[in-house]
C-alpha cells in the first residue's frame, strides 16, 4: 500500500458519507411481515370455517380488516423511511 494522500478533487469513500443507520427499521419490518401473516391466516381461517359450514368467530374477521391494512401502511412508512434515507445520502455524496 502507498501512503500517499489522495488526489485533490475526489470525492470520499462511500463509508464516510453513508447516512447513520435506522435502529428501528428492521423492527418495524418484521412487525409488518408478522401482522400480515397473521391477518392473512385469520382470512384463509375464516374462509375454510365458511367453507365447511362452520361458523366462525367474528374477531377472525376483525383481526384480518384491522391488520391487512396496518401491515401496508408499515411497508408504506418503511418505503418512505428509505426512500428519505437515500435522498439525505445521495444529497452528501453530491448527487442530485
Amino acid at each position: 500500500m502507498s501512503s500517499r494522500p489522495s488526489a485533490r478533487g475526489t470525492t470520499p469513500s462511500v463509508a464516510a458519507t453513508d447516512a447513520p443507520p435506522r435502529r428501528n427499521r428492521p423492527a418495524v419490518a418484521v412487525l409488518a411481515a408478522v401482522v400480515a401473516l397473521v391477518s392473512v391466516a385469520a382470512l384463509l381461517a375464516v374462509l375454510l370455517l365458511t367453507m365447511t359450514g362452520a361458523h366462525p368467530w367474528t374477531g377472525l374477521s376483525w383481526i384480518t380488516m384491522i391488520g391487512l391494512p396496518l401491515a401496508f401502511l408499515l411497508g408504506v412508512a418503511l418505503m418512505v423511511d428509505a426512500v428519505r434515507s437515500r435522498r439525505t445520502t445521495a444529497g452528501r455524496r453530491g448527487r442530485p
